[in-house]
C-alpha cells in the first residue's frame, strides 16, 4: 500500500508543477516552482526508500526526502510572505538557507559513515516495503529547531498581515492558515502515530493543491500583471528590447507586423538598417535618446502606418541597476489622421475668422471715416482734410517704420495711428455753426471757442470707444483728437504739454494737420507752394513741432507732393 501512496504523491506532484505553470502565467514564480519541485524530489525519495534493498539506496532516498525536509518550509516562509506583501530581509533570508544548507549537509554525510545526524540506521520489511529506522544523533536537533522555527515564523507573518491590515484579500489569508494549520496537523499525526507510510508527503500535495488555487487568486489583484496581459494583447502596441550598448535583444511578436524584416536581425547584435530609411532613423533616434536622456517620442511609417515610438530605461540589473532599454511602438495612425482633419479644419475656420475679421474692420475704419466726413462738411474751409491728413499720416509712418528705431514703435502701433487719424477733428461737432461755417478769420473769442473742439474730442472718442477690447487703439485715437494742436514749446492748446509729454501719436499728427493746411485753399488764404510750406515746417522745427519727427516728415516730401498732386490740392 505505501509503495501505492508514495507513486500517487510522486505523480500528483508532477501534475502540479504541469498546474503551476499554467496558473501563474506571466507571474514572478520563482519560490513557487522551487516549492513544487522539492515536494516531486521528496515524494522520490520516500518511493526510494520504500523500494530500497540495501542501506545505502535507502540512505540516499533519505537525502531526496530531507531535500523537501529542510528547504520546504524555507520556500513556504518565503511563499506566504510574498503572498501577504511582507518580505523578508535579504540578510534574513541568506542566513536561513545556510542554516538549512548545513542541515542537509549532516544529513547527506551520513553516506560516508558520519554519525553526527543519525547515530544509528537499520532497514527492515514490513508489509512488503523497505522501512529505514534511524537514531538521533547529536546533531538531530538542529532539524528540530528549523521546524518549530519556520512554524512560528508562519504563523508571525500571518499575524501580522491580519494585524496591519495590508492591502490583500482575507480570504487568501485564511486560506494561508488553513494550509498552515494542515501542514502542522499532518506532521504531528505522523509523528504520533506509528504507520507504515509516511504521511507527510500528503500534507505536501494538499499544500500545492491550496497554493495553486492561492496563485490563481493573486494573479487577479496582481496590477501590474493585469496591466501587461491586457497590453500584450493589444495589437496596437509593439516592443523591442536592448542592452546598454543597443545590441538587440528582442521584440513582441507584433513588431513583425510593422517589420517583417527584423526577425533576421540577430540577437546581441546592433541592428543593421541595410538601407532602410525608417529602420535607420529609428536606431539613430535612441541612440541620441540614451546619450542626452532626452524623453522626446519619434514619429515614422511603415506600412501604411504612423508609429509613435518612445523609450524608457529597464531597471532589472543587479542591486536594480539599469540593465537596457524598452522600445515601445504605438500605432498612432488613427489619431495622427484625426489631428490632421481638426488641423486643416482648424486652418479652414481660421481662413475664415480672419476674412471676417477684414471686414468687420473695412465696415469699422468706413464708418470712422464716415463720421469724420460729416463733422467735416459742416466746415465751409476744411473740404477734404480728413482724407488728406489720413493719407498724409500714412505715407509719414511709413518713413517712420524705416527711420524711427529710437522711438521703438511697433507694427501694431503704426496701424492704430494710421487708423485713428481721421477721428483727430471729431470734436468740431461741439463747434457752433456760426463759428466753423465762418468765410472768413475768427475773432480771439471765436477762436477761443473753437479750440475747445480738441479737448471735446478726446470725450467724444472715449464714449464712442468705451468697450472696444483694443485699448491700444482707444488711448492713441484719444490721445491725437486731445493733443494735436499742442506744441513743442509748451505754446499750444488745449493743455500747454511741451516736448516730450506731448504724446507720440499727437506729434506725428501735429505735422500732418499743418502740413495739409499749409498746402491747401481755405477762406482765408491761398495755398502755400511746397517750398513755402516744407520751409515753414523746417523753422518750425524745435518750436512748434518735435525736431526729429519734423526731420524724417522732412524726408516724405517726394511721396507727399506726388499724393497731393494727385489729387490736385
Amino acid at each position: 500500500m505505501a509503495n501505492i501512496v508514495y507513486f500517487i504523491m510522486f505523480v500528483l506532484s508532477v501534475l502540479n508543477i504541469v498546474l503551476l505553470s499554467v496558473v501563474v502565467k506571466q507571474q514572478r514564480c520563482f519560490y513557487y516552482v522551487t516549492f513544487f519541485m522539492l515536494i516531486s524530489i521528496s515524494c522520490f525519495g520516500y518511493i526510494t526508500i520504500a523500494n530500497a534493498g540495501t542501506l545505502p539506496v535507502a540512505l540516499l532516498g533519505n537525502i531526496l526526502t530531507y531535500m523537501g525536509a529542510c528547504f520546504l518550509p524555507y520556500c513556504f516562509l518565503l511563499c506566504i510572505s510574498e503572498l501577504c506583501q511582507l518580505p523578508l530581509k535579504r540578510w534574513l533570508s541568506l542566513l536561513m538557507f545556510t542554516y538549512n544548507t548545513v542541515v542537509f549537509f549532516l544529513v547527506w554525510i551520513t553516506l560516508d559513515g558520519s554519525r553526527l545526524y543519525y547515530a544509528g540506521m537499520e532497514l527492515q520489511q514490513k508489509d512488503g516495503i523497505t522501512i529505514l529506522y534511524t537514531q538521533s544523533g547529536p546533531l538531530r536537533f538542529l532539524y528540530e529547531i528549523s521546524v518549530v522555527f519556520y512554524a512560528l515564523a508562519a504563523v508571525g507573518v500571518l499575524l501580522h498581515a491580519f494585524r496591519s491590515r495590508k492591502n490583500i484579500s482575507y480570504k487568501n489569508l485564511w486560506m494561508l492558515t488553513g494550509l498552515e494549520l494542515v501542514t502542522v496537523i499532518i506532521y504531528a499525526f505522523e509523528k504520533l502515530a506509528n504507520h507504515t507510510v509516511d504521511w507527510v508527503c500528503l500534507a505536501y500535495i494538499l499544500d500545492e493543491f491550496i497554493l495553486l488555487v492561492l496563485i490563481y487568486r493573486i494573479g487577479k489583484y496582481d496590477v501590474s500583471e493585469s496591466i501587461a496581459g491586457s497590453i500584450n494583447g493589444q495589437e496596437d502596441y509593439a516592443y523591442m528590447i536592448f542592452d546598454l550598448k543597443l545590441n538587440y535583444l528582442g521584440c513582441s511578436p507584433m513588431l513583425k507586423k510593422y517589420f517583417p524584416d527584423i526577425t533576421h536581425v540577430k540577437v546581441d547584435r546592433q541592428i543593421d538598417a541595410k538601407g532602410n530609411k525608417t529602420i535607420e532613423k529609428a536606431v539613430a533616434w535612441l541612440t541620441s535618446c540614451t546619450i542626452t536622456g532626452i524623453r522626446e517620442p519619434l514619429y515614422i511609417k511603415s506600412k501604411g502606418r504612423d508609429l509613435k515610438c518612445t523609450w524608457r530605461p529597464i531597471n532589472n540589473g543587479l542591486f536594480g541597476r539599469k540593465s537596457g532599454y524598452l522600445v515601445e511602438l504605438f500605432d498612432d495612425t488613427n489619431q495622427q489622421k484625426y489631428l490632421s482633419l481638426i488641423s486643416n479644419y482648424n486652418t479652414q475656420l481660421e481662413g475664415e475668422v480672419a476674412a471676417k475679421l477684414e471686414h468687420i474692420q473695412e465696415m469699422q475704419d468706413q464708418i470712422i471715416i464716415g463720421i469724420s466726413d460729416i463733422v467735416e462738411s459742416r466746415d465751409n474751409s476744411t473740404g477734404g482734410h480728413v482724407k488728406r491728413t489720413s493719407e498724409a499720416v500714412r505715407i509719414f509712418m511709413e518713413q517712420l517704420s524705416k527711420e524711427s528705431a529710437e522711438f521703438h514703435m511697433t507694427k501694431r502701433y503704426c496701424e492704430n495711428v494710421i487708423k485713428a487719424a481721421p477721428m483727430h477733428d471729431l470734436g468740431k461737432i461741439a463747434v457752433e455753426d456760426q463759428i466753423l461755417r465762418k468765410p472768413g478769420r475768427f475773432t480771439e473769442e471765436e477762436y477761443n471757442l473753437m479750440k475747445v473742439h480738441a479737448a471735446v474730442g478726446a470725450q467724444i472718442v472715449e464714449k464712442a470707444l468705451n468697450g472696444v477690447d483694443d485699448a491700444g487703439f482707444m488711448e492713441v485715437t484719444k490721445n491725437m483728437a486731445h493733443y494735436h494742436h499742442e506744441k513743442w514749446n509748451g505754446k499750444g492748446y488745449p493743455e500747454g504739454l511741451a516736448g516730450e509729454k506731448i504724446p507720440l501719436e499727437a506729434r506725428i499728427m501735429a505735422l500732418a494737420d499743418v502740413f495739409d493746411a499749409l498746402v491747401s485753399k481755405r477762406c482765408y488764404k491761398d495755398e502755400y507752394s511746397y517750398d513755402e510750406a516744407f520751409r515753414i515746417i523746417e523753422e518750425s522745427l524745435g518750436s512748434h513741432f518735435d525736431p526729429e519727427l519734423g526731420k524724417i516728415f522732412m524726408n516724405c516730401r517726394p511721396e507727399l507732393e506726388a499724393y497731393y498732386n494727385q489729387i490736385g490740392k
